[in-house]
């Protein structure tokens, strides 16, 4: 409201409040509705007991208007517009497996916020495209998971994994969407694997002797292809043989020393067959 800031609010103390009141004006407030029938609150202003002067608001904020709440009176404003009001919707009609819910729509008119509106022709109404059936609980009542075959291992040989397909099936045994059955239940669709080609591993024996004993010569040694499960030789078609140890090596005799070598005699040297002669020979 307004005042006439005649005296200085602060130059009073805590017991002068009593020189204050509230006191109601002519003006009213706007009205509480822009249409139907609302209120309007009489305006209130502090004034000095004394001089009855309108002074701060701020010299009567400590005293009560508790008795200013019934100085009210309605306001009438132009009709409001006819209106659909909708209900919520009804429960499903079914837990699963698809069923429906239905909610209800009136044609209304405010007529005043302290009271609930008036039902009225639908006619009055205009058209309206609010959906008043609907469906629900599109989930399947029973479901389960259907597992497919594994696949062969990633790796022949070591750790790789196996994969395999899950689909949804309900109770009519058609497959559906994966999302209807229950993720917390769903087998696993991939898992670790031990290639079987790991069973098999070439097998060699020891290097033979070097074929020489002196000089340049080879060793050779046995490589069998073997199945570890059974621990017997196998054809060497189940081993990789990119994998297969080499079965020949050259070595190097290292027993080589020095002999004498001695050629035939060569003939006496005596003049007379009868007499004593010498023979050579060279080594």
């Amino acid at each position: 409201g307004y005042y006439v800031p005649l005296y200085d609010e602060y130059a009073y103390s805590a017991e002068d409040t009593s020189n204050y009141q509230w006191v109601v004006g002519k003006e009213y407030t706007t009205c509480s509705q822009t249409c139907g029938i609302g209120i309007q609150r009489s305006r209130i202003y502090c004034q000095n007991v004394i001089t009855e002067e309108m002074v701060t608001d701020a010299l009567c904020n400590n005293l009560s208007t508790e008795y200013l709440d019934l100085l009210l009176k309605k306001c009438y404003m132009p009709p409001c517009p006819y209106e659909w009001q909708v209900t919520e919707w009804s429960p499903c009609s079914k837990s699963c497996d698809g069923g429906h819910r239905t909610r209800n729509i009136t044609c209304v008119q405010v007529v005043t916020l302290l009271a609930n509106p008036v039902s009225k022709d639908p006619s009055l109404c205009p058209k309206h495209t609010q959906k008043l059936k609907d469906s629900c609980n599109h989930h399947y009542c029973y479901t389960h998971w259907h597992r497919g075959r594994w696949s062969e291992c990633s790796s022949p040989c070591g750790v790789g994994t196996i994969k395999r397909n899950l689909t949804c099936i309900n109770a009519h045994g058609m497959k559906i969407d994966k999302d209807n059955c229950s993720m917390s239940i769903k087998p696993r669709e991939v898992q670790r694997c031990i290639g079987d080609q790991c069973t098999y591993k070439w097998i060699d024996s020891n290097w033979s002797n070097c074929s020489v004993d002196c000089g340049q010569g080879y060793q050779t040694r046995d490589v069998y292809c073997w199945h570890m499960r059974s621990g017997n030789s196998v054809d060497n078609t189940f081993c990789v043989n990119s994998t297969k140890p080499e079965t020949v090596k050259q070595c190097h005799g290292s027993c080589c020393t020095g002999k004498w070598l001695v050629e035939e005699w060569g003939p006496c040297e005596a003049a007379d067959c009868h007499l004593k002669g010498l023979k050579h020979r060279n080594r």
